[in-house]
């Protein structure tokens, strides 16, 4: 009957080390990762769809309370970083043809 409440004990013990562990990694893992700069990319034909695409941003930026949305006429100074900002940058790619 004693080996029995040991056994218990010790893997309650053994269990509440792992969460605390694992709550430490996780927290670790979220500082460490990079997080998503935007949370909507759209990219539109130039000359047919630039002002629905514009739209779209109003409505998504509107409608939702923090999506941040970066459409792809909005920042033409610095092309190379696009497709990183596009890569690892952002949560949803929308294309608007």
């Amino acid at each position: 009957k004693n080996s029995g409440l040991g056994a218990f004990l010790l893997a309650t013990v053994i269990f509440m080390w792992s969460l605390v562990l694992l709550l430490l990694g996780h927290a670790v893992y979220k500082r460490v990762r990079p997080s998503r700069m935007f949370d909507v990319f759209l990219c539109h034909h130039k000359a047919g769809a630039g002002a629905f695409a514009r739209f779209m941003k109003l409505v998504i930026e509107r409608d939702s309370y923090s999506s941040k949305v970066f459409l792809d006429s909005d920042n033409l100074e610095d092309l190379d970083s696009l497709f990183d900002v596009v890569r690892v940058g952002t949560a949803t790619l929308v294309v608007i043809l």
